[in-house]
């Protein structure tokens, strides 16, 4: 899957090494230093992305174990929270 980073000084777009993962609706990301960390809606791996080498690491299982429909990220600098949504009649609402 085509991954971008965008110049905004030059205002300009630079294609980055391709995500491993296919076609995506949603995904979500975390910034740790020079490390971004990403989770697509349709995988069951959160993948790291690391900006200094524009490579991809499949890093860690998504601790739900499910395909989420939605999903949000935020780092603190030491850890990355994580809060999952899901496709219509796919969880409880209990």
């Amino acid at each position: 899957m085509p991954f971008y980073r965008y110049d905004v000084a030059e205002h300009a777009w630079t294609r980055l090494a391709d995500a491993p993962v296919g076609a995506y609706s949603r995904c979500a990301m975390a910034m740790q230093g020079d490390r971004l960390f990403v989770l697509f809606n349709i995988q069951r791996d959160m993948l790291l992305y690391d900006i200094l080498t524009d490579s991809w690491l499949r890093y860690s299982s998504n601790p739900t174990g499910d395909q989420t429909g939605t999903v949000n990220m935020a780092g603190d600098g030491q850890s990355i929270y994580l809060a999952p949504g899901w496709f219509a009649g796919t969880q409880s609402s209990s």
